[in-house]
């Protein structure tokens, strides 16, 4: 919560404003001349978005939490990494921005059209849906959320003579797709003897799983389970400057939902057949198909 905290009350200081002279700017962006020069790595809570009020909305994200929901779904993705839910964009005071996003000229239906050759291979190994197609689920994401994120605007990109239709899209996706493998959580999980299996006598508390992510980001995050099995975990982020990201605690609020506190969670093999997805829906009540219900 430490961070979180300090987040809060330091935007509660800065919220009269922060803006940078005109010295202090980021040379990777001379189009905008007001932008802060953030020290690469910076972990300080005055060069959160939240606390720098001043600066204009394509220099620091004006929603400057991002909620990053990574899933665990059998049969999507790669055997031993969790792919992508989606990175969703708050505002500092924690709200959710609104169920239609931000920019309704944005909401682009061919979002694999935009995208570009390399970006598209990993969207479709690290950012599968579980219900339409992918291309409606990305839809769905980038209109919902990625609309809203203030420093990928088209006129943020007003200085750059290579600007095209969508550019402001596959960043989005490519910052999101790096964050999640930034923070990839099995290999954090796996390091700590936290492996994919339904042998129940590997399994461990959420307490367990949740303490060996703290001990490698420092943060505290929420898990999420169905029938005793993980789904989905979220982390929480600072927003920073023009792409960069922080991790920050999770709001106390956000309560892990994996049952009676000390009893034993795991992660479904990723690999499996119908008929074995059929027995644990059988037996334990697990189902791919109704894990969170909806995509948000």
């Amino acid at each position: 919560m430490r961070h979180f905290l300090l987040l809060s009350a330091v935007c509660a200081l800065f919220g009269v404003g922060n803006a940078a002279s005109p010295d202090d700017v980021d040379p990777a962006f001379p189009g905008q001349a007001q932008c802060p020069l953030i020290p690469q790595g910076s972990t300080s809570p005055s060069t959160f978005a939240c606390a720098m009020a001043g600066t204009g909305a394509c220099c620091t994200q004006k929603n400057g939490i991002a909620v990053l929901a990574t899933q665990w779904i059998p049969n999507r993705g790669p055997a031993e990494e969790f792919t992508l839910h989606g990175l969703w964009p708050n505002t500092c005071s924690n709200a959710r921005t609104g169920e239609n996003g931000c920019d309704s000229a944005r909401q682009y239906s061919d979002i694999e059209a935009l995208l570009e050759p390399a970006l598209l291979a990993d969207m479709n190994k690290y950012w599968p849906t579980k219900f339409s197609d992918n291309n409606d689920f990305w839809a769905h994401e980038w209109g919902k959320h990625g609309t809203c994120v203030t420093t990928l605007n088209p006129e943020c990109f007003k200085q750059s003579p290579t600007y095209r239709k969508g550019m402001e899209v596959n960043n989005y996706f490519k910052a999101s797709l790096q964050l999640r493998q930034k923070y990839e959580l099995y290999r954090v999980l796996k390091k700590n003897g936290i492996v994919a299996t339904l042998d129940k006598s590997r399994w461990r508390t959420t307490d367990e799983v949740s303490a060996a992510i703290k001990r490698e980001y420092g943060v505290d995050v929420q898990i999420k389970c169905q029938s005793g099995l993980i789904f989905e975990i979220i982390m929480y982020f600072a927003a920073q400057g023009q792409g960069s990201y922080v991790p920050i605690d999770v709001p106390s609020n956000l309560r892990h939902s994996c049952g009676k506190a000390g009893s034993k969670i795991g992660l479904p093999p990723k690999k499996m057949t119908p008929s074995e997805l059929e027995e644990l829906k059988r037996t334990i009540g697990y189902d791919v198909e109704t894990q969170g219900a909806s995509e948000i």
